[in-house]
This record gives C-alpha cells, structure tokens and sequence, in this order.
C-alpha cells in the first residue's frame, strides 16, 4: 500500500487493518462488458485483503475457466497422518478416451523423494 493510500483512508478515519476489512463491498460486473465478451480484471482491492486477513479465509471473486484439452491427469497422493511421507502417488491419465492407471509405492520416507523422481521420469 502506498503512502498516498494511507494517508487516503487516514482522511475518511480508517486507520487500523481491521477497520479497513469492514469497508469491502463486492461490485457488480458490467452487464455491458459482458455482452462485449471483454475480459476485465478487477482491481486489488486492499479492504477484501484485509478482511481475507480478519476472517483468516481465501476469498475468490471469480471462478477461473480452464481451457478443455485432449488429455486429463488426476493424481491422488496419500500420505501418513501425521503428514511426515507420502507413501503412494496414484495417476489417471485419460486420453482420447483410453484411461491408464498409474501407482508408485514408497515403503519409507527415504523412498519418498524416489517415488516423485520415477513421476517426473515417467512423464518427461
């Protein structure tokens, strides 16, 4: 945030984060800019970040859309509980229709770092 920021939300007595987090108010797109099919970004917007920071959440404002593509990938990683390994990496890769499973087993942490090499090796 700049000095000439601050020193704006000085002036109308906003002066602590949490202050500022109550100011944000979601706008409204522009039913023009949609008809027009322009992409527009919204501007950073420091009272949603500091809400996002109060609230201790992540905000989204708008949904990402991703191109479709010829081949998907879906990977599943399981781990201990306590977090420590990951003990098996599970990759689905459909493409054109044909699904082809993939499993790579580590029996312990050592082997971890082995399993996301043969991943990558696989892949490459």
């Amino acid at each position: 945030m700049t000095d000439k920021t601050i020193r704006q939300y000085n002036h109308k007595g906003i002066f602590t984060v949490n202050q500022l987090s109550y100011t944000f108010h979601p706008r409204r797109k522009s039913k023009r800019a949609k008809a027009w099919g322009r992409p527009r970004g919204r501007p950073h917007s420091y009272a949603l970040q500091a809400m996002a920071i109060r609230d201790q959440k992540v905000y989204v404002l708008d949904l990402l859309v991703l191109a479709s593509a010829d081949t998907q990938v879906f990977i599943d990683m399981e781990g201990d509980p306590d977090g420590r390994f990951v003990y098996l990496i599970g990759l689905l890769v459909v493409h054109d229709g044909q699904e082809m499973c993939h499993s790579f087993w580590a029996d312990s942490r050592e082997d971890e770092v082995s399993i996301f090499e043969q991943v990558k090796a696989r892949f490459n």
